[in-house]
């Protein structure tokens, strides 16, 4: 995993840093403040992440990228501002309150599903990359901050669902 200086990288994800400097913890406990301070950093990292998206996707046409590109990521952006919604106010929330059972179990597994479509999106996207251009080196930067976030998503969430 790579870490990142949340003073340099606006993007970085400062739940990263913690969980690699103190090892990651075990158990249920570190598990419950990761995603304890996941839930209170979701909102800033998501909407920086998002404008981050936009802004690059308003430079797609003027450097002529390809329609089917632009409609890969208009659905990932899309998939993400609706599974983001749904943390930062269901998930976490939920997590947080009770173990994982009844309407958790089927958050989780909802938020899973959502990583696959995320991740199989990713992929398509990263595939194309050349037909990107000049914007070839930012879309993938930005691919890669939606992939670590969701990869520590990952690692969060597998502890609490069991």
């Amino acid at each position: 995993m790579v870490q990142r200086d949340a003073m340099k990288d606006p993007l970085a994800d400062p739940l990263t840093d913690p969980l690699v400097k103190q090892g990651g913890g075990s158990g249920r406990k570190s598990a419950r403040k990761s995603v304890e301070r996941e839930a209170e950093l979701s909102a800033s990292l998501h909407a920086k992440l998002l404008g981050r998206m936009a802004e690059l996707e308003a430079r797609f046409e003027a450097h002529a990228v390809p329609a089917e590109l632009r409609a890969t990521w208009s659905r990932l952006m899309a998939v993400l501002r609706q599974h983001m919604a749904a943390e930062e106010t269901d998930l976490y929330p939920q997590i947080l309150s009770c173990p994982a059972e009844g309407e958790l179990a089927d958050a989780l597994t909802t938020m899973s599903a959502e990583h696959a479509e995320i991740h199989r999106l990713l992929e398509l996207l990263r595939g194309g990359a050349d037909d990107f251009g000049a914007l070839r080196g930012d879309t993938l930067s930005v691919l890669a901050e939606v992939e670590e976030h969701a990869r520590v998503e990952d690692k969060l969430l597998t502890p609490c669902a069991s």
